[in-house]
């Protein structure tokens, strides 16, 4: 039966009525009179007795929103961070993810300094959760929109004290909920200890229930991407160059354990529009914290990696546990750079075709997912045979070899890589 209020009953002798956190009952015209129990749980009406089941308050959404990045963060990477005081109203530090503590790697907010008449006290630290939806407007001023991505946009803004220039990617909370909270937390996590000139620079997180803003370093020049799609192929001595610059920034992150998996033309931009700009290693969204007791099993059921081919033999086996798969890629990326094609192929019959290879941009060579394609990474399938290698260096081509080596145990490391006969060659 339907009960006067509105909820079916099943049982007449008990009723169990869910209410917001009350048990008050309100008596209708037809003049019902409540029987209340000690138990404030329990009111008797018309002699059937009715169950009151408080229910728990809605959480709120940056609470919930917090408890999901706290269970998804790579924690080993974080180090605790004094808690300061703020005039705004903030959750507490100890209920929050560390991944959205105040970013900066020093200890002291971005670009302060000190003066005699200024006390730490009154700096305006920022605690991960902010309940005020006009926090980022008070540090920043939004500029023009840089680019979007799937989740997220990016603007130019302008720090009101110091007008410095920074990129701000700004990601819709709601969507945060939907999918990908553990890919942009691990991301931040990560990104916010690093400090390398060849590695983009986090200077600020933090988020309010609407957005998540991520204030990185303004990087002007292009991807790498576009510079070889622009000149189909480079010099052996830019090359070398650029190389040098991404296996520095490998260097630093294996030596911290955490590997990039997602190392590419388009994560790779130029600092200005120089002509010898230096670059910036972008986009850590897959980037993972490789502690020693990884295995393999743990390793191959973590987060998804980049590009197909990109992806070194051990990542399309699930058999990756350690940084090599990022010196494959660094071969990969070597290997277009000097011949303006990729290494392996989609499809065999490209390979041959010097017309093809001379006339279609590198990344079509390889962007299909097909048999072929794998069976020829698998194998470490390529060659150096066509006319673009006539004039490149064996030092160049024994680089991209070892780097190419199947056995990641044999893989040429980031360490012994910059020591490689290449870089002290005189070209």
């Amino acid at each position: 039966m339907i009960h006067n209020d509105g909820h079916i009953v099943n049982d007449l002798s008990t009723l169990s009525i869910k209410n917001n956190n009350h048990t008050k009952m309100e008596n209708n015209n037809n003049n019902n009179t409540d029987l209340v129990t000690n138990n404030n749980n329990v009111i008797i009406r018309n002699g059937i007795k009715i169950i009151i089941s408080p229910r728990k308050p809605l959480r709120s959404p940056s609470k919930v929103f917090t408890k999901l990045i706290k269970r998804d963060s790579d924690t080993s990477v974080l180090t605790k961070s004094p808690t300061k005081k703020t005039s705004t109203t903030t959750v507490s530090l100890s209920t929050t993810d560390e991944a959205f503590e105040y970013s900066s790697t020093s200890e002291f907010p971005l670009n302060w300094s000190a003066s005699s008449d200024e006390s730490t006290d009154n700096l305006p630290w920022r605690t991960p959760i902010q309940e005020r939806s006009d926090i980022f407007t008070e540090y920043y001023v939004m500029g023009p929109q840089l680019g979007e991505g799937a989740s997220c946009k990016v603007y130019l803004v302008t720090e009101k004290r110091t007008q410095r220039k920074y990129a701000a990617k700004v990601i819709p909370t709601y969507k945060i909920f939907r999918k990908g909270f553990s890919l942009i937390s691990k991301e931040i996590s990560i990104v916010k200890y690093l400090d390398h000139p060849n590695i983009i620079k986090m200077y600020d997180c933090f988020c309010t229930e609407q957005n998540v803003y991520i204030i990185m370093e303004y990087v002007r020049g292009y991807e790498l991407f576009d510079e070889i799609v622009q000149r189909k192929y480079l010099s052996e001595l830019e090359s070398r160059t650029i190389i040098h610059q991404i296996l520095n920034a490998l260097s630093y992150l294996h030596t911290k354990n955490i590997a990039h998996r997602d190392l590419k033309p388009e994560n790779i931009k130029f600092l200005t529009t120089d002509a010898n700009s230096p670059i910036k290693v972008l986009d850590f969204g897959f980037a993972r914290y490789l502690s020693k007791n990884d295995d393999q099993e743990n390793c191959s059921q973590s987060l998804p990696v980049g590009t197909l081919g990109y992806e070194s033999p051990e990542i399309l086996l699930n058999k990756a546990n350690n940084c090599a798969s990022d010196i494959w890629s660094l071969g990969i990326i070597c290997y277009i750079l000097l011949c303006g094609y990729p290494p392996f192929f989609s499809f065999k019959s490209d390979r041959s075709d010097l017309t093809t290879l001379d006339n279609s941009p590198f990344w079509i060579l390889f962007n299909e997912d097909t048999p072929y394609l794998r069976k020829s990474i698998l194998k470490s399938k390529f060659s150096f045979s066509t006319y673009h290698w006539e004039f490149i260096s064996n030092e160049a081509k024994d680089f991209i070899t070892q780097c190419l080596i199947i056995d990641p145990n044999k893989r040429l490391t980031s360490i012994h890589g910059l020591s490689h006969p290449w870089f002290q060659l005189d070209l």
